[in-house]
């Protein structure tokens, strides 16, 4: 670490021993701090000042304040704090009682409106509580509001923001050698944007609906799927049951688990490498979990991470029946490369005139704590991306935070969809009609009051309940009548109806969508902060064997799957999991009161094929990485505690002089898999007679094998190298 001097190690020390904690938990501690707000892991006296303040004694606050969550707090019910001891004989007197605790209730009330009260949940302090406003300012109805003729005052925070420094600076940049470009408005770029799945949620679902039964069986699936990847990839006759006292080498798979006796200790209780399980699937194993041992890992040097809901599979022993004594770690193989016809691809990149598509990229919350005016966003739109005018915007929620403290104490007197209305939407009109060959694309968050669902999956934000089964009948009615809603919401909202979905694209959270041949991922709820949080890993790791990997940094057609050379800090760690996992939330059991997953919509969070972006909003500090060949970006909040950053992506065209390398690299590619296929086929059937068939197709014609092979009705695997074409900056508001 840079910086650790022996006064810094003293003060360390010190720490361990002013806070009871061992090297290696005050290690646990101190790395999701530097990942989030050091950049250069650097370390110095004021840091870790900082560190000590921020973390360690929060930390010992936040326990006083748990060992009191159940005291009622004084005055929470107006009486007057006057210790008066009742006994037997008062008992006769009841009536005198009651009407002295109604006394000095009465009096309280004549110092306070009908309405100024308060309303506090215990334990919490009072952060939560919820203010009324006097009567005389009550709203008559939730959606016909007077005019305030009181001046919206600067809040505190709102000035720092606005006096605030390094206006406009970069944070980040990847790929600082691809020039910035010079935009040319004139110049129009054809680009078409469509989600790659109909099975992503477009609709809202009824939630709180799934049975017992049904949730262990989508997990059970969810077993069965991922191990047959595994065994398939890796040549693997079948799985043992784990169960059996075997002194051999075997393999198996299953989900991680860890032996947690109750769910509701795992906030407090620290999981590690000794209480994993293995719980393989109910085919194999009857859905029983047993233990998992990796000291031979660890006395060999190698490195493993974990975290419950994984499924891996693994190689060892069971010598006593009880506990498997792993030898090799086996990760899921890799995604596959998406596919489109070659026609297309030499269209897109024939006619964009060598201008990059230019996509910004913003991410709630967009105003400050002590304010609902929306400053920041405003600047965000006047600044930058009205004058710069990007081909894509993606606007990610909370767009109306129920987070926020005017929002939870109801310190307002508009409705969610009014504050949308008012400081959101005419911003977004104001781009729809000065740029008219940008395309918008809204995504929702689970912090969101104003969508129909706070569930992950989430759908998009105009969307609306499913009809009732009467309807479901007719689909072509249903489907009119919710298009209908959808438009209402959106002129209710006061965003752009765009009726034929042109420019405006209303997508759920998580998505998967493609403009032109580049396919894009974004999820907005924070698995990335929620899988550190649950993370064991074994240190002094160097890749390979024996934890056999899917991805390599720079992943070419002809390259082993299984590479070594990998980065592996814990940004790029914890977004591997996803793509391993094929899922945008691998995490069971997910974060309590934060994921709200809901499993029988599984579906709508799978990861079918490897994005070339991947775009995850985090509360982790933002970062713009590629990652196993993919881009892969944080672009932060909008606000984070005063401002906060939005990330530009410039995608430059594929040349299309090269595009006759490309698709000949694409041939190669697929003559290798037809030379592999053919010889499985010799392999396993041993006649002479096909291998003297196929060296008559070789000899044949080489002019209509390459007319086969680049024939515009094919699809052709991409080879779209976007990591090398693609500059981001990570820009502070």
């Amino acid at each position: 670490q840079k910086g650790l001097t022996d006064k810094i190690i003293k003060e360390l020390v010190q720490y361990c021993e002013v806070y009871n904690l061992t090297p290696e938990e005050l290690f646990e501690k101190w790395e999701p701090y530097a990942i989030s707000n050091i950049p250069d892991d650097s370390i110095n006296e004021d840091l870790l000042e900082e560190f000590r303040i921020s973390v360690l004694q929060n930390e010992i606050e936040n326990n006083k304040q748990k060992s009191k969550a159940f005291v009622l707090s004084p005055n929470r019910m107006n009486i007057k704090n006057e210790k008066k001891i009742y006994n037997k004989n008062d008992v006769d007197n009841l009536d005198e009682v009651v009407s002295e605790i109604i006394n000095i209730n009465k009096r309280k009330k004549n110092s306070q409106n009908v309405f100024g009260g308060t309303i506090a949940s215990p334990g919490r302090n009072n952060q939560n509580s919820i203010s009324f406003p006097s009567r005389a300012n009550v709203p008559y109805s939730p959606t016909k509001y007077r005019n305030i003729s009181k001046k919206d005052e600067i809040s505190s925070m709102t000035k720092k923001f606005l006096n605030r420094q390094r206006i406009g600076e970069l944070e980040d940049i990847l790929n600082r050698d691809i020039p910035k470009p010079n935009l040319d408005s004139s110049i129009t770029k054809d680009f078409s944007i469509f989600l790659l799945d109909d099975k992503q949620i477009c609709s809202t679902y009824r939630y709180m609906y799934t049975k017992l039964s049904d949730l262990s069986d989508i997990l059970d699936e969810r077993i069965d799927y991922i191990s047959e990847l595994i065994r398939d990839h890796n040549g693997i006759e079948e799985f043992a049951n784990p169960y059996q006292i075997i002194n051999e080498d075997f393999y198996t798979a299953g989900r991680i688990c860890y032996d947690i006796i109750d769910i509701l200790d795992a906030s407090t209780v620290k999981n590690n490498e000794n209480s994993v399980l293995i719980e393989p699937s109910k085919r194999i194993a009857s859905g029983h979990k047993i233990r998992l041992n990796f000291s031979k890992l660890a006395n060999e040097g190698k490195q493993y991470t974990l975290f419950p809901g994984q499924i891996i599979g693994v190689k060892g022993t069971n010598p006593t029946g009880k506990c498997i004594e792993v030898s090799e770690i086996i990760e899921p193989p890799s995604l596959p490369i998406p596919t489109s016809p070659s026609s297309d691809i030499l269209q897109y990149y024939t006619d964009c005139k060598g201008q990059p598509l230019s996509i910004f990229v913003a991410s709630g919350p967009y105003t400050c704590e002590d304010s609902l005016n929306y400053e920041p966003l405003a600047e965000l739109f006047e600044k930058y991306i009205i004058p710069e005018k990007p081909d894509i915007l993606i606007l990610m929620g909370p767009f109306i935070d129920d987070r926020h403290p005017k929002i939870q104490n109801g310190d307002t007197e508009l409705t969610p969809e009014d504050l949308f209305s008012k400081y959101i939407s005419p911003h977004i009109v104001k781009f729809y009609m000065e740029s008219a060959h940008s395309k918008i694309i809204i995504i929702p968050s689970n912090n969101d009051i104003i969508t129909n669902s706070v569930c992950f999956p989430q759908p998009p934000l105009d969307s609306e309940m499913m009809m009732s089964r009467s309807n479901q009948f007719n689909k072509d009615k249903n489907q009119q009548i919710l298009n209908t809603r959808r438009v209402q919401k959106r002129k209710c909202l006061g965003l752009p109806v765009d009726e034929k979905g042109e420019r405006i694209f209303y997508y759920p959270n998580p998505v998967q969508f493609q403009v032109n041949d580049i396919v894009f991922a974004v999820c907005n709820n924070d698995i990335l902060t929620h899988l550190s949080k649950e993370e064991v890993s074994h240190s002094s790791f160097q890749f390979g064997s024996p934890t056999k990997g899917s991805f390599s940094p720079k992943p070419k057609l002809n390259s082993n799957p299984n590479s070594s050379n990998r980065s592996f800090d814990k940004i790029s760690r914890l977004t591997r999991h996803l793509l391993q996992q094929r899922s945008f939330y691998p995490l069971f059991p997910p974060a309590l009161d934060e994921a709200n997953i809901i499993y029988n919509q599984s579906k709508g969070f799978d990861i079918d094929i490897k994005p070339d972006v991947l775009i995850l909003n985090s509360a982790q500090r933002r970062f713009a990485k590629i990652i196993d060949g993919m881009v892969c970006v944080n672009p932060g909040q909008v606000v984070h505690k005063i401002a906060g950053t939005f990330s530009k992506l410039y995608i430059y065209p594929l040349n299309p002089k090269d595009l006759p390398n490309h698709l000949n690299d694409v041939k190669i590619k697929v003559e290798d898999d037809i030379k592999l296929n053919i010889k499985k086929e010799e392999e396993e059937d041993n006649k002479k007679n096909i291998k003297l068939d196929i060296k008559k197709e070789e000899d044949g014609d080489e002019d209509s094998t390459k007319d086969m092979e680049i024939d515009k009705e094919k699809d052709v695997p991409l080879i779209h190298e976007v990591s090398e074409r693609c500059r981001v900056e990570i820009q502070r508001v």
